[in-house]
């Protein structure tokens, strides 16, 4: 009974994840919508993607620097950040910036790679599955827990 607690309380987390991480993308999204293109129209797609790219670090960067522990989107879920291996709080702030840095590139390749396929269903599809194998596959074990890539890499995992 435990283990299938311990399962639905990591599904739930991962999905708090995914949602913080697609928060943070939609609000940098009506930056650009409400802020930057009513200032100046423009055409090209993937600058338009590399301005919500900005965006979304930015944003990130400065909850980090405020919060020590948290991204943007973190907030809006309640997530928070520790360190594997008992850090001070802002060794753990470096750690969450990388983390969030690797996955906000990884989401913007993808995102580049939509747009550059023209938003192919199989592109779309992969890049999906992508995503899902990434913070689900576990990467590597540690003190009795699985850590997915991004876990691993950073030294962060979501409490």
């Amino acid at each position: 009974m435990s283990k299938h607690l311990g399962n639905e309380s990591r599904w739930q987390l991962l999905l708090k994840q995914t949602l913080s991480l697609l928060a943070t993308f939609y609000i940098s999204y009506l930056f650009l919508h409400f802020v930057i293109l009513e200032l100046t129209p423009i055409e090209n797609t993937l600058v338009i993607v590399a301005i919500i790219w900005a965006g979304h670090i930015l944003l990130n960067s400065i909850t980090i620097a405020i919060t020590k522990k948290q991204t943007f989107g973190d907030v809006i879920f309640r997530l928070q950040y520790n360190s594997l291996t008992g850090k001070q709080p802002s060794s753990v702030a470096v750690s969450l910036f990388i983390r969030s840095f690797i996955t906000t590139n990884v989401l913007y390749l993808l995102v580049c790679l939509n747009v550059q396929l023209k938003f192919s269903m199989d592109v779309l599809f992969g890049s999906f599955c992508l995503a899902l194998f990434l913070l689900i596959f576990p990467f590597k074990r540690q003190n009795f827990q699985t850590l997915n890539l991004f876990d691993w890499v950073s030294g962060t995992r979501a409490m």
